[in-house]
Formats: C-alpha cells, sequence, structure tokens
C-alpha cells in the first residue's frame, strides 16, 4: 500500500484507560516522534498473532476502540487476514481491504485497469487465501474450494481480457458483499460459462455457491493485481495450493515452476506455424506460454491479425490422464486463445486404440498412427514407486524393455523381454516418438536418468538416435516445497548426428527459495540463472579444444563423455574450475592412510526409547557439527550393534545418501563414541596419524563440499554418494607441518565449540 516507513512504528504505547497496552504495527499520518497522539496521529493499525486470528480480532478492536484517529485495521497471523474500518460513532465493521496511503476507506475510488500490477509471490498469496477460506467459508472440501476459486480466477481472466477501461472485478466502495458477488455472478462468471462452451469443466447453469463474504474477501485480495501479467501459471499456482493433496505428487505429477516454463520456451523458440504438444499437459502451464509466446511474434511481424484468432485450435495440442485437470486446461485456454478443443483426456502411455474416440481423432492420422508434431515439451509424471507394469504399454516402447550391458564393449543391448519401467523413462520414448524429423523437444527428467549407472542404457539410446543440444542442471529447490526431486531439463533435435556437441548448464537459482516464495532482485525482476543459460546458448560456439565457456554453460563433445555416457552438467561445470593438486580419497585408501565403510544398521523405528544410548541420524547434524539427538535406543540394543558399527574417536561421518544433507561431515571427539548410528553415513577413519592429521582431513572434507555436491549421483529420485564417488574426491595433501597447524587450529575450535555448548546447556537446563 506504499506506506512511507518512517510512518510506521512498531510497539506502539497505547492507553487504555488506566491500562498501557503496546500495538505490534502502527501507520501514522506523519513520522515517528515521542509527542504522538494516539486521537489524532494514528491512521491504521495491525495486530499480529501466531496462529489465532480470533484472539488478533479481539485485541485489534481494542485498540482501534481507544484510538479515534484510526481509522482501519488488520488482524493477521501467519495464516490469515482480516480488515476492519472503524466508524464515525465507534463501532467497528469488516471491510473487504485496507486503502493505498494517501486514502481514507471513504476516498477509496473505482479501480481502473491501468492501476492494475503484477502479483508478487502469487502462491503465498493463493495460500492466505486458503487458510482464510478454509477456517471462514460455507465450504470445507479442498476441492470443492479449489473448484470455486478457480471460477473466481476464471472470472478475473476474463474480467482482465474485456476491452473495457474499469474492470467488473472489484469491491466498489458502498457494495455490499452479497452485491460484490452478485456482480461477479451476473456480469463475469454467466460470460464465462457462455465462452468456455463444449470444454465440460462445468455444468451450463452452474453458479458460484461460495459464500458472499468469502467472494468478497477473495476479489478484494485480488483486485489490484494483474494476472494475466503475473510472472506465473495462474491456474497451475492455484492448482498447487488449493488441491496440494488430490492433484501434486500422488502419481509423481508436480507442476513445473512458470520461470522454468518461460525460459524452456524460449530455448524451443516456436514459429506461428509450428505445432506444439504437451503429451502431460497438467493444467495447461507450458500450452498457455507457448501460445503466448507465439502471439507476440505474431503482433510484431506484418502477419493477418486474424491468424492470431485461430492459432490455438489448429496447431496447440495437449493430453492428460486427469479428467479435471483436462478440464481445467481446456478451460484456461479457451479463455486465452480458444484452444481447448484439441486437448484431450488419454493415458499418453497408452497405445490409441485404448483412447476414446475424441482423442483418437484429435492425435492420430487416417491409419491409425500418432500425428507428428514440430515441438513437444512436457514435464511427465515421474518417480520409482509408479512404475508402468503392463504388457500392451511396455512392448510399444523399446525402453520397456530389459537391456543388458556387454563386458566385452560395455554397450546395451535390448532383449525381448520387458520389465515394470519408471513412467518418465516411456514418455521420453513417447515425446521422440510425436517429434517430427527435425523437430525439437524439452522434457523435465529425474537427474537419475542422466547420471545412474543403471540408466546407462537410456542415455546410450538416446545418443544413438537423436541430437542432443542441451541439458540444464536444476538445483533440488526447483519444485520445493512440494518435492525436493533432483532434476535436469532435457533439450534435444530429432537428427541422427555421429558426434554430439552438448551445451552443459548449471543452474543455480531458480526464483524461489524453499518455502516456494519468489526471490526478487532489488523487489523488480526475478533472481534465476534460467535466462543466463538462454544467453549461452544464443552466444556458443563450439570449437575443437572444447575450449568456450559461458556464463553458466560449457560444450561437451560425445567422445569426452566417460563410459556411462554421464550427462549431469555440474560433472563438468563445477568440476571445471576445482582443479586441485593433491590426493583422491581412494589414492589415500590404497596406501592404507585411511579406511571408507558404509555403517551397518539393524536398528528399526520401534526400538527407539525414551531413555538410553543416542542414536545419530542425519537429520542431527548442523553446520558441520552434532547437535543433540533426538533419538535413543536401549542399552541391550546398543550391546547388540556396536561392535558390528565399531565406532571409534577422531571417526570422521559423512551423510552419503537421502536429501539436502549429502556432504555433511561431523568428526567425533571423546564423549561422541558411546552411541548407534543411522546407516545413511559413511564413516573415514584415518589409520596412519603420523601420516595424516585427522582433523586436517575432517577440514579438508569441509573444504571439498562444492566438489562432494557435484559428485551426487541421483539413484531414482534420491540423491547419494556412492563409494566410488566419494573416493573421487581430490583432497590437498601438504607435509606433516603444515598439516599439524591446520588441524590443530581446526582441533581447538571443535573442542571450545562443545565446550561453550556443553556449559549453555547447564545453565538452561538449571
Amino acid at each position: 500500500m506504499n506506506f512511507a516507513p518512517e510512518n510506521i512504528d512498531i510497539e506502539y504505547p497505547i492507553h487504555a484507560g488506566s491500562r498501557r497496552l503496546k500495538a505490534d504495527i502502527v501507520v501514522l499520518r506523519c513520522e515517528r516522534a515521542n509527542n504522538l497522539d494516539q486521537h489524532k496521529d494514528i491512521i491504521g493499525i495491525v495486530e499480529c498473532k501466531q496462529s489465532s486470528i480470533e484472539s488478533a480480532e479481539d485485541q485489534l478492536k481494542t485498540y482501534m476502540a481507544v484510538s479515534s484517529s484510526c481509522e482501519w485495521g488488520v488482524a493477521a497471523t501467519k495464516d490469515a487476514r482480516q480488515f476492519y474500518r472503524r466508524l464515525y460513532n465507534g463501532e467497528i465493521e469488516r471491510i473487504h481491504a485496507i486503502p493505498p496511503s494517501g486514502m481514507t476507506v471513504d476516498q477509496v475510488e473505482r479501480l481502473i485497469k491501468s492501476d492494475l500490477k503484477p502479483a508478487i509471490n502469487l502462491k503465498l498469496r493463493f495460500k492466505s487465501i486458503l487458510f482464510h477460506l478454509y477456517s471462514n467459508t460455507n465450504i470445507q472440501s479442498r476441492t470443492r474450494l479449489c473448484n470455486e476459486m478457480t471460477k473466481i480466477l476464471f472470472c478475473k481472466i476474463y474480467d482482465e481480457r474485456l476491452e473495457s477501461d474499469v474492470p467488473i472485478f472489484q469491491c466498489t466502495p458502498g457494495k455490499s458483499y452479497e452485491e460484490v458477488k452478485q456482480d461477479i455472478q451476473d456480469n463475469l462468471w454467466k460470460q464465462v460459462l457462455s465462452d468456455l462452451g463444449s470444454t465440460d469443466a462445468f455444468k451450463d447453469d452452474e453458479g458460484i455457491i461460495l459464500d458472499a463474504d468469502s467472494v468478497a474477501y477473495v476479489v478484494g485480495e485480488l483486485e489490484r493485481v494483474s494476472l494475466l501479467n503475473t510472472d506465473s501459471d495462474v491456474v497451475g499456482a492455484a492448482f498447487e495450493v488449493f488441491a496440494e493433496r488430490y492433484f501434486i505428487g500422488e502419481k509423481g505429477e508436480f507442476f513445473t515452476p512458470r520461470i522454468a516454463v518461460i525460459n524452456a520456451i524460449k530455448f524451443l523458440d516456436p514459429h506461428y506455424s509450428d505445432t506444439i504438444i504437451d503429451p502431460a499437459c497438467g493444467s495447461g502451464g507450458f500450452l498457455i506460454q507457448a501460445l503466448e509466446y507465439v502471439w507476440k511474434k505474431i503482433e510484431t511481424t506484418e502477419t493477418d491479425k486474424e491468424w492470431k484468432t485461430r492459432h490455438a485450435p489448429d496447431y496447440i495440442f495437449g493430453i492428460d490422464k486427469e479428467p479435471d485437470l483436462v478440464k481445467v486446461a481446456r478451460s484456461y485456454m479457451a479463455l486465452v486463445g480458444d484452444g481447448y478443443t484439441k486437448i484431450v483426456d488419454a493415458d499418453s502411455l497408452k497405445p490409441p486404440e485404448k483412447w476414446s474416440e475424441r482423442s483418437r481423432v484429435t492425435l492420430t492420422d487416417s491409419n491409425g498412427q500418432l500425428k507428428k508434431f514440430d515441438i513437444v515439451v512436457t514435464n511427465p509424471p515421474f518417480g520409482s514407486q509408479i512404475k508402468v507394469n503392463h504388457r500392451y504399454i511396455l512392448s510399444n516402447y523399446e525402453l520397456g524393455h530389459q537391456w543388458r550391458k556387454q563386458k566385452s564393449n560395455n554397450r546395451w543391448i535390448k532383449s525381448k523381454e520387458v520389465v515394470p519401467t519408471a513412467p518418465q523413462i516411456l514418455f521420453l520414448e513417447l515425446c521422440i516418438k510425436l517429434l517430427k524429423d527435425g523437430g525439437t523437444m524439452c522434457i523435465v527428467l529425474p537427474e537419475s536418468v542422466f547420471g545412474n549407472p543403471k540408466e546407462g542404457y537410456v542415455r546410450q539410446w538416446l545418443l544413438d538416435n537423436v541430437q542432443v543440444l542441451a541439458v540444464w542442471d536444476c538445483p533440488n529447490t526447483l519444485f520445493l516445497p512440494h518435492t525436493s526431486t533432483k532434476t535436469c531439463m532435457l533439450f534435444l533435435k530429432k537428427n541422427k548426428v555421429i558426434r554430439q556437441e552438448i551445451l552443459m548448464s548449471h543452474i543455480n537459482k531458480v526464483g524461489h527459495d524453499q518455502r516456494g516464495a519468489e526471490i526478487r532482485v532489488n523487489d523488480e525482476s526475478i533472481e534465476e540463472d534460467f535466462s543466463l543459460a538462454i544467453e549461452d546458448w544464443r552466444n556458443s560456439h563450439v570449437t575443437e579444444n572444447d575450449s568456450w565457456r559461458g556464463k553458466v554453460s560449457r560444450f561437451i563433445f560425445s567422445e569426452n563423455l566417460d563410459s556411462e555416457n554421464r550427462l549431469v552438467p555440474r560433472d563438468f561445470i563445477l568440476n571445471d574450475t576445482q582443479n586441485i593438486d593433491g590426493c583422491s580419497l581412494l589414492d589415500l585408501e590404497l596406501q592404507q592412510i585411511i579406511d571408507i565403510k558404509t555403517i551397518p544398521c539393524n536398528v528399526r523405528a520401534r526400538e527407539y526409547s525414551q531413555d538410553g544410548v543416542p542414536f545419530l541420524r542425519t537429520s542431527d547434524l548442523g553446520v558441520w557439527e552434532k547437535r543433540p539427538t533426538q533419538k535413543r535406543v536401549p542399552l541391550e540394543v546398543y550391546n547388540r550393534e556396536k561392535a558390528r558399527q565399531d565406532v571409534q574417536i577422531f571417526d570422521i561421518l559423512m551423510v552419503k545418501d537421502g536429501g539436502q544433507l549429502i556432504g555433511e561431515a561431523v568428526i567425533l571427539l571423546e564423549d561422541d563414541t558411546k552411541m548407534l548410528l543411522q546407516g545413511h553415513f559413511y564413516k573415514i577413519r584415518v589409520m596412519d596419524p603420523n601420516r595424516l592429521n585427522p582433523f586436517f582431513l575432517y577440514w579438508a572434507l569441509v573444504q571439498a563440499y562444492l566438489s562432494i555436491q557435484s559428485r551426487i549421483l541421483i539413484q531414482s529420485t534420491l540423491g547419494s554418494m556412492t563409494k566410488d564417488r566419494i573416493r573421487e574426491i581430490i583432497i590437498p595433501f601438504p607435509d606433516q607441518e603444515q598439516q599439524k597447524v591446520i588441524g590443530e587450529e581446526v582441533e581447538h575450535i571443535l573442542r571450545e565449540r562443545k565446550r561453550f555448548r556443553n556449559e549453555f546447556e547447564k545453565i538452561t537446563s538449571t
């Protein structure tokens, strides 16, 4: 609302009779000062509580009642907000939103479309709306809430596309909540239903059943933003929030973040005459972006503008097996581009004869064969727990067969047997089948496809059949907060080439944090590396000596790939900058200076107890330290397992698999050894302290963290550091004197930190 920071104060004293209270936040008419008057200078009050909106409301009303100059107030928790105004007679009533800076509640004018601004952190805004509705609306089912929210979003999108200067989608001053809902229902929703035609998303006579209070609340939350100009897949973002349990992740499906979608389409650079398909289209995010991208090309050329209106039905296609998502995708396309008729409900992996007649007519030729497309772009469902088992499906795919590796030449040979196969593998082959010769494609896949030795046959098949253009290595934050699965984006062309020249790009910033909140540069552009990868692609120059480097990329020739044909970009990008002189851990192990072992663990969750011996899990590691353990096991369990685990002083424990902690390590001191360990650690022990100081080794492993991260192998969808990969790590190996200097300093720091922690625990326990 653009209130100046100098006009905002926190913990502001408010007098209520003999009591002296403190308001969390106040907005003032003038700059902060010591002699302000709560009956003259306060415009607004904000009261925040951790979870109870009712408590926040009661406290807020008390403050507003005794502050006669206060015009409005906000009661807020982390999940909900309520807005109020103070009437001239002192009564306090609900309003849909607070006025912007410089206006009173009564002065708020009708919005015009030029006032609308792109939304920041749209998902968080939707979450706030969800929590409010879930607590206050007449609907308790999240699925039904999603349906109602979709209606309102379609009304908003429809309103923004109207040519009028004044939006209908707003809470105009003086209108009751019932009147606001009636406006939305009569002037927008009925028109939306008419335009949606045969999408089958909603019944012809279906109305908005959300109560008027809630409709007005949602309108108030969204009226000042432009969804069409927001850098987000609006419907996809809403589904991620409102239908998370119903649509997200149950079958391996996750909506692709908008910033990744935008840049994938930029890379593919579709022409207005290109046919485009997404065989796992979800709510249509890739298709909408492709449509908008092509439209911008049309608008900047002399091409007949009428062509724009007929582009989508003839050139944009989509398939999804989830009927509700198909209906929404059709509706979404209908609202923005009249493309719904070519989005069908079908299981893409099944042969067309198993599809409905509508799907077959849309996507097969006169011979019953799948049509071919210029561009394929998709984020298919993936996961190790959802393998395809049906023989009639698997038999149609080369990658659905058993492949065996020949020891003589390291080549994989396809057998006649079919085996249960992860859907992402089959989708990769399907997408290539859907491409015309010379067509281009982007697919999002788990990193295991690009690096797991067990999936080497997939990479061999890929390199044998198509031209791999680029691979984008994405961080595990890309799909957070839903899943930390590590993924890569693969770009290819349906050409057969003898020599592959592949642009490897390492994406570090994806525009949002682990909670899904946007990260912006100076509150403006989204902070991301995808555009740098695009820039590298456009500026790239292949040289015979493989010397070209971009901002986040480098070229790799197929002859420089290892025997497994690993295509994980960070293997090449990160290692390229870490030319360390020293010894590998394998060298040290062969010289019997160190020993690397996995931790055997037969402790079961049912054996946990309140008392007993500490049980160290990966989650008990902090920043290179061991925190107090959260689990314990009985002494008899410890006695049963201790010999097998063989934990000793100065052993280094390193997390070897699981989530984001891979590579984190801790060195054990004297009182750390009486415990059991979870089986997700490597135990690295210095066998010859006269040649290698244990604390120096610990320091060297901390320094090698980036190198460790670059060697994480994604097996299925989970990361792991295999023994072969950990042995590849290079550490410096100076003489004993240099090791001693560093080792003694590290040991002193660790012991002092432990001493301070013990002292602090004594103080807090008394």
